[in-house]
């Protein structure tokens, strides 16, 4: 009886412990409802996004070609040249790759006539003004002075080289003011005067002095011709280049770089100058006719037209009013020396020349150490 009663108190115990097993179970459902909730609440957006989706395509055109792409054949216009030598250049594109050239060409007359407008030019199919070509003009008169001295010179027409060479200076200053004056500056001017300077200064000088210092047949001589014409185009091609670009500093406002063309020309002939100045003077024409010092002037001049060396320039120089009446009555008086006695008023000049080169390189740098 004892033994069945501890199976049934055992069995008791564990049916009393199942319900035990229950309840906890019940305590745990409400956590697993709440998960299913989560998992249906992120599951919805889904479905809203899939509708949408759907709804969107709906709604979208039909795909269509791409468009094709037309080649553009850009034809470039010759560049037009503005007052301040800055060059404009047009573009014309043609959207049609299979254009005739008919089409282009009116393309390209309507550009170039569109800018000429917009900068008040004349059209380059019409007439030019006459004004316009008065610089180029100048700047011809100069070359034919070069070529003329050197005509003198192979006849030893000593007396009329020179003057030729004074000449070809004074249509070389006047062919930029011209230019000024008339509105007519152009990169053909500059180009053209450049020419004219190598020709007039740069080979003429150098073929006087050949044959008046009989070197014919030196090779060194020769070489000595060949240098100063060489530095004369260098100095010209660096002028050309600077053009347009800011000076590196205000003192260079009244200074070249370097002698200019037209200067060290007349500082290499300046021995023939002083022999034609005093020509019964034998102290003078000793000196002057030897080879050696010729060759000094002359490399002197080439150096100095190819190097940075600051020489003075009479282009910004403005004469105040009061002045006017003084510097009038000078220039008048320096032509009436030069038209009775050229050759001595030219010498007494090239002298003033080399003074004033050497005391304007010392007013130069002390300029430079004020700024």
């Amino acid at each position: 009886m004892t033994q069945k009663k501890n199976t049934k108190t055992s069995a008791v115990k564990k049916k009393t412990v199942r319900p035990v097993k229950k309840v906890v179970q019940k305590q745990k459902a409400p956590v697993k409802i709440e998960a299913s909730v989560e998992k249906e609440a992120t599951q919805k957006p889904k479905v809203l996004v899939a509708k949408k989706t759907l709804f969107v395509e709906q709604k979208t055109p039909p795909k269509r070609k791409p468009p094709v792409i037309k080649k553009v054949v850009p034809v470039e216009v010759k560049t037009v040249q503005v007052v301040d030598k800055t060059p404009v250049k047009v573009v014309v594109s043609a959207r049609d790759a299979g254009k005739k050239k008919k089409n282009l060409a009116s393309l390209k007359k309507k550009a170039v006539d569109g800018l000429q407008k917009a900068i008040h030019m004349p059209a380059l199919d019409k007439e030019v003004n006459l004004r316009l070509l008065v610089p180029n003009c100048v700047t011809m008169a100069a070359l034919a002075c070069g070529l003329s001295a050197l005509h003198e010179a192979f006849g030893y027409n000593w007396k009329q080289a020179i003057y030729y060479l004074l000449f070809a200076g004074v249509f070389d200053g006047l062919d930029g003011r011209a230019a000024r004056f008339f509105n007519a500056s152009s990169k053909f001017g500059a180009e053209l005067d450049s020419l004219s300077d190598f020709i007039s200064f740069g080979v003429a000088p150098g073929i006087i002095l050949y044959y008046w210092t009989n070197w014919n047949g030196s090779p060194i001589s020769w070489v000595i011709v060949l240098f100063l014409a060489m530095c004369c185009a260098f100095r010209l091609a660096r002028f050309n280049t600077m053009l347009g670009k800011e000076l590196p500093s205000k003192a260079w406002t009244h200074f070249f770089t370097g002698l200019p063309a037209p200067g060290g020309a007349y500082m290499a002939v300046m021995p023939l100058i002083f022999c034609l100045a005093f020509p019964n003077a034998t102290f003078i024409q000793n000196v002057f006719t030897s080879s050696t010092v010729v060759s000094i002037f002359v490399l002197a001049s080439a150096l100095l037209m190819a190097s940075r060396v600051p020489t003075p320039s009479l282009k910004k120089i403005h004469i105040s009013r009061s002045k006017t009446r003084g510097f009038v009555i000078f220039a008048i008086a320096l032509l009436a020396c030069l038209v009775a006695r050229p050759f001595p008023s030219l010498s007494v000049m090239a002298c003033a020349y080399l003074l004033a080169i050497i005391l304007g390189w010392v007013y130069f740098h002390l300029l430079s150490k004020k700024t």
